[in-house]
């Protein structure tokens, strides 16, 4: 058996250990209180950092001092909970919905409509749901336009006008395997994309959103010119919802692009406060 002396006192000290050294089975562990000597030659001196899990919940903590130290693990029993009804009251969210929040989980669309409708909208812009960007691409790949109904939709949404707002925001779930996101900017007079993975669907989105505003009768928009936007990179195959609804939290409070991987298991967590508190957290 190794003995362990951990030169940092850190609560999640043991769980980077196991992380770290799965070679060693560790009988005893002395944190920085224990008196120890240097006349025990079995004793293995570790420097470990807190892991960017534990700085990331105390940044948090010290900016949203109304959250309780139990908030996390309250996150944790949710997704343990088995049950399938809807979760809070005055929440069409149901149990497996926020499940998808897990680390590892493909977001659904219930989540992304009720997170981005959370996030404070300036005058100027807008957010379609994650469903009408589906819905021009089906009318695109069909040669079916219903003209009248995308009309009816927009009014319903305010928009009489696609050049009426400075920025309209597209959350979009391509093939129901990837998300990614896209904006119209009237301002810079382009079609904007952004995506965590890659470009691969870069120039099918653009043309899809083009598309259907020239066929609402706003052809100055073939003018406009794409842009693939450079966006933090995922590294897994799964966190791509994640990062969408941060890139258009971002773009909304006009902000540099502030999130990485290794922080998006913990954002997963604050999500699911955040729509059960109805109410967005600060995050750095």
């Amino acid at each position: 058996m190794s003995r362990v002396f951990i030169s940092q006192n850190d609560e999640n000290t043991i769980e980077i250990l196991a992380c770290k050294h799965k070679s060693i089975k560790i009988d005893e562990i002395f944190l920085e209180k224990d008196r120890i000597t240097n006349n025990e030659p079995d004793l293995e001196i570790i420097e470990i950092r807190p892991s960017v899990k534990t700085q990331e919940e105390n940044k948090f903590y010290e900016k949203n001092k109304e959250i309780s130290l139990d908030s996390l693990k309250e996150v944790e029993n949710i997704w343990n909970d088995e049950r399938h009804e809807e979760i809070w009251e005055n929440s069409t969210l149901l149990y497996k919905d926020i499940k998808c929040l897990q680390p590892g989980g493909f977001i659904n669309d219930e989540i992304v409509n009720s997170y981005l409708k959370l996030l404070p909208l300036p005058k100027n812009v807008h957010i379609f749901n994650s469903f009408f960007y589906e819905f021009i691409s089906e009318m695109l790949s069909s040669c079916n336009w219903n003209i009248k109904k995308l009309t009816r939709i927009l009014r319903k949404q305010g928009i009489s006008n696609i050049f009426s707002k400075k920025y309209l925001i597209f959350p979009i779930n391509l093939n129901k395997s990837h998300w990614v996101a896209a904006q119209i900017n009237n301002k810079e007079k382009c079609i904007e994309y952004y995506d965590s993975f890659g470009e691969n669907s870069f120039e099918r989105v653009c043309e899809t959103i083009n598309e259907s505003v020239i066929r609402l009768g706003c052809e100055e928009i073939d003018y406009y010119e794409y842009k693939a936007m450079k966006v933090p990179r995922q590294s897994t195959c799964w966190d791509c919802g994640i990062f969408m609804m941060q890139t258009i939290r971002c773009l909304i409070e006009n902000r540099e692009f502030d999130f990485e991987q290794e922080k998006i298991d913990f954002i997963r967590k604050i999500t699911v406060l955040e729509l059960k508190n109805q109410t967005l957290y600060r995050l750095n």
